[in-house]
Order: C-alpha cells, then structure tokens, then sequence
C-alpha cells in the first residue's frame, strides 16, 4: 500500500515537471522502487523525450544522495534522542 501510494505521489510530481517549460532540468533519483514503478514508467520515457534529464544513483550508493546526509544531520546532531509520534515529530521539526 505505502509504494502504491508513494509511486501515485511521485508520479504526480513528474506530472508538473511535464508541465514545466523552463530550462532543461536534471533531477537525482536514487533507486527506491517507487521512482521505477509501473505507475512511473511512462512518464519517466515522456520526460526523457522532452529533453529532461533523469539520472539515477547506483544502487546503495547513500553518499552520493546529498539528501541522506541532511537526514543524517537532522537525527545525530541537531534532534534530540527520543521517542516520537507524528504529532512530536511535525513539532520538532518545525
């Protein structure tokens, strides 16, 4: 259910990225199964046809995605250890 969901989402997203008509975009992806999804699939062949570049990470490659060192930070450094639900998460984060 949580990647059927998550590949709907991202497919929305590569929706307003064909609507785009700025410069050519490069977007990182790495490789979590929503991003190649069956729902994702043809959208990711109709951007690459547009001109967008779509550019995927090897495969566990966490220290090229710029991303898992922010998360990184966030939890070890600038959070403190605790136990959270949603509703202490959304207040620690902002």
């Amino acid at each position: 259910m949580w990647e059927t969901t998550t590949s709907t989402l991202f497919a929305g997203f590569l929706g307003m990225l064909m609507n785009y008509d700025g410069a050519l975009l490069t977007v990182i992806l790495d490789n979590a199964s929503f991003h190649k999804g069956k729902v994702v699939r043809p959208l990711l062949k109709v951007l690459e046809q547009r001109g967008q570049k779509l550019y995927f990470l090897p495969t566990y490659s966490p220290k090229l995605n710029r991303i898992e060192k922010f998360w990184h930070k966030i939890k070890y450094e600038l959070m403190e250890f605790k136990t959270r639900n949603v509703k202490t998460l959304e207040e620690d984060v902002n």
